[in-house]
């Protein structure tokens, strides 16, 4: 993560995932991008192909989420 002098932030990363998705468990291995701006978090990801064992052999997609600092937030996850 790089933080500037004016408060903003930029990251990138891997995230293992380990869970049940539509009934299935396993595991991915996902990229994720982000930024941290006006009190505001925003983050990209997508699964990295081959990475699904388990359930989630196989899977393919993408999401995003927003979080203005409260527990929760907005997350997306479009999935094949």
């Amino acid at each position: 993560m790089c933080y500037r002098e004016d408060g903003t932030a930029e990251y990138t990363g891997l995230q293992q995932v380990t869970g049940e998705l539509a009934g299935r468990p396993g595991t991915c291995v996902m990229v994720a991008d982000g930024t941290f701006r006006d009190g505001e978090a925003r983050s990209a990801w997508r699964v990295i192909t081959g990475s699904g064992t388990g359930g989630m052999a196989g899977l393919r997609g993408s999401g995003s989420a927003i979080s203005s600092g409260t527990p929760g937030g907005t997350f997306t996850f479009d999935y094949e």
